[in-house]
């Protein structure tokens, strides 16, 4: 099972310090999480999410920094057991975590679905893909 998810979006300073800004899935169950966590000097860092049955990987370095009120890149490629995180088309972060589609759900754009964590800034695109995308094939490449 593969899929890819592309996000275009700009982190505007002084947000709350832990902003969820796309979830796909369960409210608590089965879900994709893409969130950022901000810097007392107004830059921040992926934290992405995944759970799917009995597994779950976050993907998180606080030492990854990215300036806000620019515009990003961003992607979580999911592929047969592994998900990897990217910046602007570099690779960040891998782990493990074996992946079954979800079965039902909802997708919430700049908030988490039970209403907290809201985002401040914009978002211009989120592209999913059902497969796994190499960074050539990001939309950012285009």
């Amino acid at each position: 099972h593969q899929f890819t998810v592309e996000v275009m979006f700009r982190p505007d300073p002084d947000g709350l310090a832990e902003q969820r800004f796309l979830q796909m899935g369960e409210v608590n169950g089965e879900r994709l999480l893409m969130e950022t966590r901000l810097t007392k000097d107004n830059q921040w860092y992926l934290d992405a999410y995944v759970k799917s049955g009995d597994s779950s990987k976050a993907l998180i370095d606080k030492t990854l920094l990215h300036p806000t009120g620019e515009w990003h890149h961003l992607a979580v490629v999911v592929d047969n057991g592994k998900m990897d995180t990217y910046v602007a088309g570099k690779h960040e972060l891998e782990g493990r975590v074996p992946f079954n589609p979800f079965k039902g759900g909802r997708t919430s754009i700049g908030v988490r679905m039970n209403k907290v964590y809201w985002f401040k800034g914009a978002i211009a695109t989120i592209r999913v893909t059902p497969k796994a995308l190499t960074p050539s094939e990001f939309t950012m490449s285009r």
